[in-house]
């Protein structure tokens, strides 16, 4: 999976040295190869030469781990029918992954013309799109990841509903993003 960088997360300059590696440099500021090479485009990590200025990437604060979310069903917040969660956890120094499981969900078909679910992530009011995938068991869970370049805030939001129903109504499931804080 890939490792996103936004510049806006911030960069310092450095100047590549005899015997220099992107693994060395990466390993030096506690970083990841991929998140150089991402905030270097058209960089070639076979062909560094000396004294080549390039961007390393800060370091992005941690998020406590894991955060989670309780998804509860939308129309009846009391019931626990079926439901669902999302665990986040830092992935890399600039990447956050989040994954998403609910169980006890009725087959999509039974809600009209769906075959799967999907989870529509809402973080600094931009909308991230996970398709779940149904696993077999004893009790039918369903479940999907996907890497972000930030991690959740209070009140970002997700919202899980049958595939095809983006943003058409509450959703299924759903929940809000509090303060994600360690547990005690």
């Amino acid at each position: 999976m890939p490792n996103y960088y936004y510049p806006e997360s911030g960069t310092s300059e450095y100047y590549i040295q005899d015997k220099d590696t992107l693994y060395l440099i990466a390993q030096r500021y506690g970083i990841t190869i991929d998140a150089i090479v991402n905030a270097n485009p058209g960089i070639d990590p076979t062909k560094l030469i000396k004294n080549q200025k390039i961007y390393i990437p800060t370091k992005a604060p941690e998020v406590p781990v894991p955060c989670t979310l309780l998804l509860v069903p939308a129309h009846s917040p009391g019931s626990y029918k079926y439901i669902g969660g999302v665990i986040v956890k830092q992935y890399s120094s600039t990447a956050y992954l989040y994954t998403i499981v609910a169980s006890e969900l009725p087959l999509p078909n039974t809600l009209g013309k769906y075959d799967s679910y999907l989870a529509e992530i809402r973080i600094q009011n931009r909308p991230h799109w996970v398709l779940l995938s149904y696993v077999a068991s004893k009790y039918p869970v369903w479940t999907g990841s996907i890497i972000l370049p930030f991690p959740p805030g209070i009140g970002d939001i997700i919202v899980i509903s049958p595939n095809g129903d983006r943003i058409t109504g509450e959703g299924i499931l759903g929940g809000v993003f509090g303060q994600c804080s360690e547990p005690k």
